[in-house]
């Protein structure tokens, strides 16, 4: 759908001709090494993906009037069980807030990859310096057997790209973290919990047997 709807404001040709002076990149609060934990069997909270820029003011032909992102969850070596999407919605400090725009979902959307786009309808934005702007907010469900470490990766080549603001014809540009046939590129990390058997029945055990004898110090 982004493709199509980009198709009459692109000249591909120009594409890989035109360098833009904005240097964007996607990140995650959740970063390899920085991983977000979530209990097995259990839902997260939320974690944030955000576009940056590298300069604080970008000329006009390089503001962003769309973007597109596809994340893919993968089993490090070791994990056990499975992590899927459960949500995805805009997150507080949305990139495109303030203008009229509309979001669109991928077509091939599964519970281990997700794409999402959105187009302002009128005008550019500039992407902000760090910590920048939300792309969106997701969060995840860890099934009952899941362990260890999963991935959450970032889609390169056409997947996952933003649109300038040139004129008469916009132009698509690679994240300059995610390189054109660069690969998947890892960009938030998940760690699955596993409760220690009985944990939490002992904690109500001793809470209710103490609870009497507290009870009669007062």
């Amino acid at each position: 759908m982004f493709q199509r709807l980009m198709a009459t404001w692109i000249m591909t040709g120009l594409a890989a001709a035109v360098a833009p002076a904005a240097m964007l990149e996607v990140s995650t609060d959740a970063p390899p090494g920085s991983p977000l934990s979530v209990f097995a069997g259990s839902p997260s909270g939320p974690l944030v993906v955000s576009v940056t820029n590298d300069v604080g003011q970008d000329a006009t032909s390089d503001l962003l009037t769309g973007w597109q992102v596809t994340l893919e969850i993968h089993a490090q070596s070791g994990a056990t069980g499975s992590l899927e999407f459960a949500s995805v919605v805009n997150p507080s400090n949305y990139l495109l807030d303030g203008v009229p725009h509309i979001n669109f979902p991928g077509s091939m959307n599964t519970t281990t990859r997700h794409q999402l786009s959105g187009v302002s309808l009128a005008g550019a934005v500039q992407v902000p310096t760090a910590p920048g702007a939300g792309l969106m907010e997701i969060t995840l469900e860890a099934s009952a057997d899941a362990s260890g470490t999963f991935g959450l990766l970032i889609v390169d080549g056409a997947d996952s790209q933003w649109t300038d603001n040139r004129s008469p014809l916009r132009l698509e540009h690679d994240y300059a973290n995610v390189p054109a046939s660069g690969g998947l590129v890892r960009i938030g990390e998940v760690q699955i919990i596993v409760p220690e058997p009985g944990g939490v029945a002992s904690l109500l055990v001793i809470g209710v047997t103490r609870l009497p004898r507290s009870r009669r110090h007062h």
